[in-house]
């Protein structure tokens, strides 16, 4: 094809339209290619942090905090009865001896 055909393909509103196009399209995808990577890499370093430890942490201390619960409960519970300590004697109703 001849350098003079070219520039007239160029030239005509068509050509023009076709690489505008091309050329938009192709900012487009480099955006939409940038944020996809952006937000993927943002995931994968948020995933990578370990979390695990900071829960492990919570945890110890929630058993930590019951065990002084319980701790202090038994510390301040009422002394045992002698119908508690034996839980399976047969009450005495009315009428019956023991």
């Amino acid at each position: 094809v001849p350098p003079a055909q070219l520039r007239s393909q160029a030239a005509s509103p068509f050509g023009q339209a076709a690489m505008r196009t091309s050329t938009k399209n192709f900012l487009v995808a480099t955006t939409l290619l940038a944020f996809v990577s952006g937000v993927y890499t943002y995931t994968i370093r948020q995933m990578s942090t370990d979390d695990l430890e900071e829960i492990q942490r919570e945890i110890d201390i929630l058993k930590a905090t019951e065990r002084a619960a319980d701790a202090a409960a038994a510390k301040y519970s009422p002394p045992a009865q002698a119908a508690d300590l034996q839980p399976f004697k047969k009450p005495v109703q009315d009428g019956e001896r023991s």
